[in-house]
Order: structure tokens, then sequence, then C-alpha cells
């Protein structure tokens, strides 16, 4: 059918049908425009959450790169430093350990042979470096720990070896907090 016909068909339906289609048209526009808005709203919402997921994802990739690329690098530097020999944090702090161990040992022995039945006195005070053993009248430290407990420790064990012998503790402050004598009772330097 040509527009002529549609129009003069349209014309010749009696007026309250052509004003219950015009209704029907007309409510057919208002919700269309009305889906058109709620359509367009929905359709902001779902790309701004699409973003905000979009940027969630990313983030978290970008994370798991970075930490794959630290590790990554993490292991070619020790692998390079490995075969350049440099030693490892952990094997330096061993290497410390039985230094002063050694010293230790060089010190009671080289402190027996001087002095064959004096009583030597080691001193445990603070240090820069934690807490020091320190043989009195001697230049230096014996020792050097972390911790009083592990000072103590090493300075009862070298007293121990060179009999007759004394363990002064000393507080933070440099006070005397306590003694200890090994191999004789005689009461010397407190």
């Amino acid at each position: 059918m040509s527009r002529k016909t549609d129009a003069a068909a349209l014309w010749s339906l009696p007026f309250s049908a052509m004003r219950a289609a015009s209704k029907v048209c007309w409510s057919g526009m208002e919700a269309a425009l009305s889906l058109g808005a709620k359509g367009a709203e929905s359709l902001g919402e779902m790309r701004q959450r699409g973003r905000r997921k979009k940027t969630r994802e990313a983030r978290s990739r970008t994370r798991s790169t970075a930490e794959e690329q630290g590790e990554s690098t993490d292991e070619r530097m020790s692998q390079v430093l490995a075969r350049l020999k440099i030693p490892t944090r952990r094997e330096v702090d061993d290497l410390k350990r039985r230094i002063d161990e050694l010293a230790e040992r060089i010190s009671a022995t080289v402190a027996a042979a001087a002095g064959e039945g004096e009583r030597r006195v080691y001193h445990v005070t603070p240090d820069e470096a934690g807490w020091k053993v320190a043989l009195e009248g001697a230049d230096g430290a014996v020792s050097v720990h972390p911790a009083k407990g592990e000072a103590v420790k090493a300075a009862r064990e070298l007293a121990h070896r060179t009999e007759p012998s004394q363990v002064v503790i000393h507080r933070q402050d440099g006070t005397i907090q306590t003694h200890h004598t090994y191999g004789d009772t005689a009461e010397g330097p407190a």
C-alpha cells in the first residue's frame, strides 16, 4: 500500500478508533523514551562496574607481575653473587660467630699462659653492637654479642676454662649487677 491509501484508510476509521490508536501510539513512545532513559542509566552503571572491575583486574595483574619480577630479580642477583663468590648474609653471620669463638679461645689461652695461677676477671658490659666480654687489663673486647644473656654465657664459659677467674656482670648504665667467682673462693675486685 502507498502512503495515500494508508492515510485514506486511517481517515475512514471512526474517530474513537483513531483516538485510541493515537493514545496507543503516544503510550508506546512514552514507554520507549522511559525505557531509553532507564536503559541509558543502566548502561552507564554497567560501564562503571566494568571499569571498576577492569581497574581491579589491572591492579591485580600489575601486583602479580611486580612480585614475579622481584622474585626473578632476587634469583638473578643471588646467581650473580654466587658466581662472584660473594657470601650471603647468613654465611657472613656464621663466619662472624666462628671468628668470635676463636677469639675467645685465643684470649683465654693467652690469659692462661700469661698469668698462670692469677685470677682473671671478665667484665660483661654494654657496647655499641650489643654486649661485650672484656678481660680486665687487656685491650679490646674478647667477644661481642647481640644480647646480654649470650655475653654472660660466653663469659662464664671462658671463666670455667681459665680458672681461677671471675665474671663481673654490669647493668646497662655500667654499674655492677653481680659477679661470680670460679676456681677459688677468695674475694677479688667486685
